[in-house]
């Protein structure tokens, strides 16, 4: 049986965690109109990375778009849940489309992200 392994830098001061793996940034897609995510590298003294992206639902209407953690646009009847600490966005009926948090270790934050992501068409996308 063979052992599938995913290999990625990670830093000494900030990560994300993704599907149970860390990586110091996340990069997918290209910023614009259609579905992108990119989780910015943090370099000290911040705690709170920098998050932007356009996230849609499984039917491609918009649920939200941020640049560098500030709401640009919300989705019609979607919402934001925002806290010191955390963040999360709602589509139209009510589902968690992704929401992340940033935790404190002993020598390390690392901000935990949780989605499912789709484009702008509808189809899942896999990060």
């Amino acid at each position: 049986m063979a052992l599938k392994t995913a290999i990625t830098a990670i830093s000494s001061y900030h990560n994300y965690k993704f599907g149970g793996i860390l990586k110091k940034e996340i990069t997918f897609g290209t910023e614009g109109d259609g579905f992108y995510f990119h989780a910015a590298e943090s370099v000290y003294p911040e705690p709170f990375p920098k998050i932007s992206c356009n996230l849609f639902d499984e039917k491609g209407r918009l649920v939200v778009s941020i640049l560098r953690n500030e709401t640009g646009a919300l989705g019609e009847g979607c919402r934001e849940d925002r806290d010191p600490d955390a963040l999360a966005f709602y589509n139209r009926e009510g589902r968690k489309i992704i929401s992340f948090s940033v935790r404190r270790y002993q020598n390390v934050y690392v901000t935990e992200l949780e989605g499912e992501f789709f484009d702008e068409n509808g189809k899942p996308v896999m990060i």
